[in-house]
């Protein structure tokens, strides 16, 4: 069996130039990563608003895909899957020797010829995936810490010698590890960890939506923490893993059918009272998950923040340990905290506040008493450096909220 090994990492041939071609949600955030960190970046995409926007961002904005290449030490392909061979054959006369090459599609079948495809200019190939993302796509929904704490797969990245100067940039723009991964299993592996969860949490999402619509009014207001955690990424938009399906369906259908056979399992188990085997179901799912967890050196998460594959941050407060995530499923980014008493809980959410802040979080050992939860947190993060406030606003429902607006303009609503 074989197994995913980290890949070297190179740190005296820092790699300083950085193209990227195509600026969504992916490679808008390698590139305001990059730039973070320092490097010179460039960028092109189709989209003219795109490009305005990235411009807008501080990004130096080329003409076209080629110059993209002149004096670049790597350079991303971050357009959908079935434009990935189209742009790369665009380009390949126009590459130079010294450029990486690296991709970050979904699925490797439709893109494993890339290689060969780009052989003549002698650039270096690695084949790449970043295990994080977001339900929201395009540039406008992109951020520089996207990727923090994230897995990075590199294919077949032991033979190639320039992968440790590539996993040494991708360390550097937030990935929590890179490792190296076989292209022939890599399908089957995402199919498994990522693609699987994804038609799990939009299938389980509408078989609830639609058992309760016809119950009560309101029905899903009840619906607590099990349901937001089971089915965070099912707001993931169809037509960004439209392709990835389509590339991956084989695979997939295969992991679904045994998926189907588990439920319909447990089906049966109920109506027959067989108890052993919904135990046994029980037992399968929590060492599963039991394992996962003990590969992430935090228990948790391999970072800071740790995304899967589409869906949203979650972070653990170095002090206390207590997790906190975004929940961007309201009209504003929401931070949820698993902390119960009011005073740790308002802790916790301003250190989380601080990181989205770009503050060291631990500057935050205490907040104000006697005044309410937004207030404390904001208070606390304008001590720590980073000019905050804290309003009370009113939802299109109705709803009161209390937040925090951000120096970057965003609203942050702390419940």
């Amino acid at each position: 069996m074989p197994s995913l090994k980290p890949v070297a990492v190179n740190k005296e041939h820092a790699v300083s130039n950085v193209a990227v071609l195509g600026i969504g949600l992916v490679g808008g955030s390698i590139a305001l990563a990059a730039q973070r960190d320092g490097c010179h970046v460039k960028v092109y995409d189709i989209s003219p608003e795109t490009m305005s926007a990235a411009k807008t961002a501080g990004l130096t904005v080329v003409d076209s895909p080629s110059d993209l290449c002149k004096d670049t030490d790597a350079l991303f392909i971050a357009v959908p899957i079935e434009q990935v061979q189209a742009v790369a054959a665009m380009i390949k006369g126009s590459l130079e020797s010294r450029c990486i090459v690296t991709d970050v599609s979904s699925v490797k079948r439709p893109v494993q010829g890339l290689p060969g495809l780009l052989s003549a200019s002698r650039s270096p190939v690695i084949l790449g995936h970043p295990m994080a993302g977001s339900h929201t796509s395009g540039f406008a929904a992109a951020r520089a810490d996207l990727f923090e704490g994230c897995t990075w797969l590199l294919c077949d990245a032991e033979g190639n010698p320039e992968s440790d100067r590539l996993a040494a940039l991708l360390l550097r723009i937030g990935a929590g590890r890179v490792l190296d991964c076989p292209t022939h299993t890599h399908d089957t592996l995402v199919a498994a960890v990522s693609h699987l969860p994804q038609i799990a949490a939009s299938a389980l999402a509408a078989t609830v939506g639609s058992a309760v619509e016809t119950l009560a009014t309101g029905a899903l207001d009840i619906a607590g923490g099990g349901f937001r955690d089971s089915t965070r990424i099912a707001e993931s938009p169809y037509p960004t893993w439209r392709p990835i399906l389509r590339e991956n369906k084989d695979v997939l259908a295969m992991f679904l059918d045994d998926l189907a056979r588990n439920v319909t399992g447990a089906a049966t188990a109920l109506r027959t009272g067989d108890d052993a085997a919904l135990s046994s179901l029980f037992a399968a799912g929590g060492e599963c998950r039991r394992r996962w967890k003990g590969t992430r050196p935090d228990g948790e998460t391999p970072g800071t923040a740790e995304r899967d594959e589409h869906e949203s941050a979650h972070w653990v407060d170095p002090l206390s340990g207590e997790t906190a995530w975004l929940d961007q499923s309201f009209a504003w980014e929401t931070v949820r905290t698993s902390a119960n008493e009011p005073r740790r809980h308002a802790l916790v959410s301003a250190r989380y506040l601080a990181t989205l802040c770009g503050l060291d979080s631990t500057l935050i050992e205490a907040i104000p008493e006697n005044v309410t939860h937004g207030e404390a947190a904001a208070r606390a993060v304008t001590k720590a450096g980073a000019a905050v406030t804290a309003r009370t606003t009113w939802t299109a429902d109705g709803l009161h909220v209390e937040g925090v607006d951000l120096p970057d303009g965003r609203f942050i609503v702390l419940i």
